[in-house]
């Protein structure tokens, strides 16, 4: 009765698992439904996102609607103008209209030259020559771009760059004039033209509508002109009027206020509805959000800093290819590769769809044919046709997910977003998952020490908190980030402490077992990877303990081979196991203390494509390497430990002994407590990094004799935890391209303008979608990775034979090519992989 009792409890768990399932579907319809009528009532185009709407996101930080904002530093900028270098042209931008204009032009200047000092620059934005008491090299340098209603000039030779400023105030025929001398050679016109004015107009003619009316008059000659540029391949933009503060305006400015502003911007918005002309509306936004003026007409250094990166978005990132900055970027096309591994999946679908409409259509035939006399032969048949068409239907499965993964991550239809770190957007959802797994607590099986239901526990609680720190960006806050290394450490410590302590306990050391382990572990990134078109390391988790499960399983696969059963009442052949430990030990030390030594192992053209990034480097994988290089020793060294004390009943006596339990509690405590202090006394991520992999395991150690000092905490553990660590592997895969976006640089928009709608949605979807390829993968290994060694090796042959093919097509790392267009400089280590 009971047994009949668990069956139909399972039965029915599977059931409500399948209906959330079919309810993620439904809603992933609904938002792409939802998606395409936006689009096709307000178009594709993120640049008009960008240029038309946004909010400011805590202090200060502007995020576009709908698309991600990469931060231009100096450098970014001077190699978005660099340009000309490299294709052998000329970079040329100006800038037309007012001061408010020349703010922009000069904030430009100083951002990609440190010759020209902010506070130098900030002489022009209120038109006095206060240079009396400036020292003369900055005066000499100030003059040169700061003299007050002229045109300003700005030459680069290095960079090939050429930034004008054309001082025209008020829109009339000096400024058609301008425009048309732009165009006077189709085959030499700016790159960019910003232009704007209005403010000048309100002030000489004290608000007048005569000048009102002249001023629309004007902007239609001016939209003939600028339609006629931008036919030449010269981005235009005209930049709306900022709003004033009236209470910070000089007397003689008083009648420029926000109602005539407003009627200005009005007649440009109408003017420009239907032209090539880019409207720029949301440095109004930007303004409002901040309301920083530096004298109630000229905006602050806060908000003009966003203007500048608002415009340096505009301009270049559809040609450098940030990750972080999807505005006014296109999406990025499909490779051969990517097109051939979604044809196979669409072959899959098909032969899916036929055969499960064969079967509707001839339900008893099979049933039919068991009657004949070979009947064995013919359930066979009928077995090897249930199991074919269930891989089928589950690869078919997998196949509609890749889709939506390439919908989200490698097309513009779903919108992205930075991500913004808040101590508030951190710490609420951590609570959130704190109190979760405290209501769906349960009582284990199972209550000897560091027993199943508590590893898989501390995965999934690791694997959330790792989550959160993904999703909001906490990566900048030292302390978060020291200690996101340790539970990354803890990984790869269960890692070691799990295999060694079931091959010690089964003695399985098959080829079976390893073959299934590591396709399990690797065959989603690997689907990733092809239908993505990233390198494997741009999945590091997958690739550390697929490297360190291979190392466990040839340290214990080599003679001398120890477990449970041959080392009974032999305890001198635990010796063979510390040498083992010894000399792998002493083969990690070499390989970080001879760095050249390092990259001549793992840079063997056999196996390179594994370990290198897409610009060739095997940077990121020496230093997730080196970063827990004996984390996995540490867990086989503890589980080695822990079969001792349990063999000679240490154990036993330590978690019966309520005096024990304190005493290894107060170490646990004092322990987690001293982690927590050096995380936040640890000056930089480097310094932290480098004591890291000597210090990983103490956190580690003293959270596995805190969770198992009592009784009761050994007892009880997290339904819910426990659930997601199961599926840790898949969660970490799919983050990348579902809930995350950009290849985890941003966030995936739903819902716009909700973000905590939009968080409760994607969660969900991302957690059903990653229990579903946990499930397919479960299916698929059984198929490919039988329990017949023969079998085995035939199909291993068969993946050598197609991965020859797809490595002598070409498709290896150095078809991963960089989507840079320009010739840049590798980063810095410390850039690269710190985050």
């Amino acid at each position: 009765m009971t047994d009949c009792y668990e069956s139909l409890a399972d039965n029915f768990r599977k059931l409500d698992m399948h209906h959330v399932k079919t309810v993620a579907l439904l809603l992933i319809c609904v938002c792409t439904v939802y998606h395409g009528a936006i689009h096709a009532y307000y178009g594709r185009d993120s640049c008009g996102w960008l240029l038309s709407s946004g909010h400011y996101q805590g202090n200060q930080v502007w995020q576009p609607y709908g698309c991600m904002l990469h931060v231009y530093s100096k450098v970014d900028a001077k190699q978005c103008l660099k340009r000309g270098v490299i294709d052998n042209s000329h970079s040329w931008v100006v800038f037309v209209g007012d001061s408010r204009i020349r703010q922009l032009f000069t904030s430009l200047v100083s951002h990609i030259d440190n010759k020209y000092e902010e506070e130098n620059i900030e002489l022009l934005i209120y038109g006095k020559n206060n240079s009396s008491a400036m020292h003369p090299a900055k005066e000499t340098r100030r003059s040169a771009l700061t003299k007050p209603h002229a045109d300003l000039l700005y030459d680069n030779k290095d960079l090939r760059t050429t930034l004008e400023f054309k001082w025209v105030p008020v829109l009339n025929d000096s400024f058609t004039e301008i425009c048309k001398h732009l165009k006077k050679d189709r085959n030499n016109v700016p790159d960019l033209v910003i232009a704007g004015s209005g403010t000048w107009s309100i002030k000489s003619s004290n608000g007048s509508l005569q000048a009102l009316e002249e001023y629309k008059s004007n902007l239609t000659h001016a939209t003939e002109v600028l339609d006629s540029l931008a036919l030449y391949g010269t981005k235009v933009l005209w930049m709306l009027q900022d709003p004033v503060s009236p209470s910070l305006l000089a007397p003689n400015r008083m009648m420029i206020t926000n109602e005539q502003i407003d009627l200005y911007n009005y007649a440009a918005l109408k003017a420009f509805y239907r032209s090539r002309v880019r409207v720029w509306a949301s440095s109004r936004l930007i303004l409002q959000g901040s309301e920083s003026w530096f004298d109630g007409l000229h905006i602050g250094n806060g908000p003009l800093r966003n203007d500048l990166q608002v415009l340096l978005n505009f301009h270049c990132n559809d040609y450098m290819r940030f990750k972080d900055g999807t505005c006014c970027s296109s999406a990025e096309s499909l490779k051969p590769m990517q097109l051939f591994s979604l044809s196979l999946f669409l072959v899959c679908f098909l032969l899916c769809g036929a055969k499960a409409a064969c079967a509707w259509s001839r339900p008893r035939s099979l049933g039919n044919s068991l009657e004949q006399p070979d009947l064995i032969a013919k359930e066979r048949q009928h077995g090897i046709l249930v199991k074919t068409t269930g891989v089928l239907a589950a690869i078919s499965r997998l196949g509609v997910i890749v889709a939506y993964l390439i919908l989200c991550d490698r097309t513009t239809y779903f919108m992205k977003e930075n991500k913004y770190f808040s101590a508030l957007n951190f710490w609420l959802p951590i609570g959130y998952v704190l109190a979760l797994g405290f209501f769906f607590s349960d009582q284990s099986k199972d209550t000897k020490f560091l027993h199943r239901d508590q590893t898989d526990e501390w995965k999934g609680w690791m694997q959330l908190v790792i989550l959160v720190y993904h999703m909001t960006g906490a990566s900048s806050v030292v302390p978060i980030y020291v200690n996101m290394r340790t539970l990354v450490s803890s990984y790869l410590f269960l890692t070691g402490y799990g295999h060694f302590y079931y091959v010690w306990q089964t003695g399985d050391m098959g080829f079976v077992r390893f073959m299934q382990v590591l396709f399990r572990m690797n065959f989603f990134v690997a689907v990733l990877c092809l239908c993505m078109n990233r390198p494997y390391q741009h999945y590091y988790y997958a690739p550390l303990v697929s490297f360190w499960f291979v190392v466990i399983y040839i340290l214990l696969a080599l003679p001398p081979r120890v477990t449970a059963a041959n080392s009974i009442g032999k305890p001198f052949k635990y010796l063979y196991v510390v040498l083992k430990f010894v000399a792998l030990v002493a083969g990690i030390n070499v390989l970080f203390m001879s760095v050249v030594f390092f990259e001549h192992i793992f840079t063997m053209p056999f196996w390179r494509w594994l370990f290198v990034t897409t610009d060739g480097s095997i940077q990121e994988w020496w230093f997730r390497w080196s970063l827990d290089r004996y984390s996995v020793v540490f867990g086989m060294v503890f589980a080695l430990t822990t079969i001792v004390l349990d063999r000679h009943a240490l154990l036993e006596n330590y978690l019966s002994q309520r005096r024990l339990e304190i005493i290894g509690g107060c170490i646990g405590i004092f322990g987690l407590v001293s982690q927590l202090i050096f995380s936040f006394l640890c000056p930089s991520k480097e310094q932290c990094n480098e004591i890291h992999s000597y210090s990983a395991f103490v956190p580690v150690i003293s959270f596995i004799l805190l969770r198992n000092s009592f009784g009761m905490l050994r007892r009880y553990y997290s339904r819910f935890y426990a659930w997601f660590g199961s599926i840790s592997l898949e969660l970490y895969a799919a983050q990348y391209h579902i809930w995350l976006a950009a290849d985890k640089n941003g966030v995936l928009v739903l819902i716009p303008g909700y973000p905590v709608a939009n968080v409760v949605l994607t969660t969900f979807i991302f957690v059903c979608i990653s229990h579903e390829v946990h499930d397919i993968t479960r299916i698929i290994t059984r198929f490919f990775v039988p329990d017949d060694t023969k079998l085995i090796f035939r199909n291993l042959l068969i993946l050598c034979v197609v991965a020859g093919s797809i490595y002598l097509y070409g498709f290896n790392v150095s078809q991963f090519i960089s989507f840079n267009k320009l010739d840049l400089p590798p980063k810095s280590h410390a850039t690269q992989v710190i985050s």
